[in-house]
């Protein structure tokens, strides 16, 4: 269900939020919804590394030991 940035800044104050962060957290939310927050990113993506985080891990704790 969709509400309005004023309404999300609202709900954010009544749970205690503050002002400025809950202004922020809407603006964001708005960013994010209208596409811009992403658009940069889609324009231009990062290559990301072949490299998973899990044999990372491994050859981090072997270095690490060693040290």
């Amino acid at each position: 269900m969709p509400f309005s940035d004023d309404d999300t800044r609202k709900g954010l104050l009544g749970a205690g939020l503050p002002e400025q962060v809950a202004v922020n957290y809407a603006e964001m939310s708005a960013a994010i919804r209208t596409g811009i927050m992403f658009s940069d990113y889609k324009k231009h993506p990062v290559a990301l590394s072949p490299i998973k985080l899990a044999d990372f891990a491994k050859e981090f704790a072997a270095a690490y030991a060693k040290a």
